[in-house]
């Protein structure tokens, strides 16, 4: 019954243009039969089998919950960035992790495009969970053994720092 219910509700988000204003969506224009819809539409299905209706969305197609805001410094243009993460597919496999590790020092301008628009979403201490449509990560390219082609990716990231 509950996957009927989920079925019936992507269906009812689907047809309307996904507007789920009151729980922090909002409508995307997408071309029909384009990557970012496939994306967009495999998204919304994972967030809705996962009882996520809380996710937001930017313009560009990332879906993402805030865990925690952080209280420490916002980015700023040409900062670095010192972050743990952990990086897995919409089923759960994980490709990559900092944590018990050292956490990872970069810029923006070095890393995929989905990693520019959401790491200036939180401060320093901030958390937050990140769902990257394939065209903001890889696209069609595969990548080693463990991200395919169209990946859509997944981010768990803490930011330590800005500096």
């Amino acid at each position: 019954m509950k996957n009927m219910l989920s079925l019936v509700l992507l269906f009812s988000l689907i047809t309307t243009g996904c507007n789920l204003s009151s729980s922090g969506y909002q409508p995307l224009e997408f071309l029909e039969g384009s990557q970012d819809q496939i994306d967009n539409k495999i998204i919304i299905e994972h967030l809705v089998a996962s009882g996520d209706l809380t996710a937001k969305n930017t313009d560009s197609g990332i879906y993402y919950n805030i865990t925690e805001p952080g209280t420490g410094k916002a980015w700023t243009e040409g900062a670095t960035v010192k972050a743990h993460y952990t990086g897995t597919l919409l089923d759960g496999t994980k490709f990559d992790s900092s944590i018990g590790r050292q956490p990872l020092s970069f810029q923006l301008n070095g890393v995929i495009k989905g990693w520019g628009e959401s790491i200036p979403l939180l401060k320093e201490g901030g958390k937050g969970v990140f769902y990257i449509p394939s065209g903001l990560a890889y696209g069609r390219r595969k990548v080693g053994n463990k991200i395919p082609a169209n990946a859509i990716l997944k981010f768990e990231i803490e930011i330590i720092k800005f500096g």
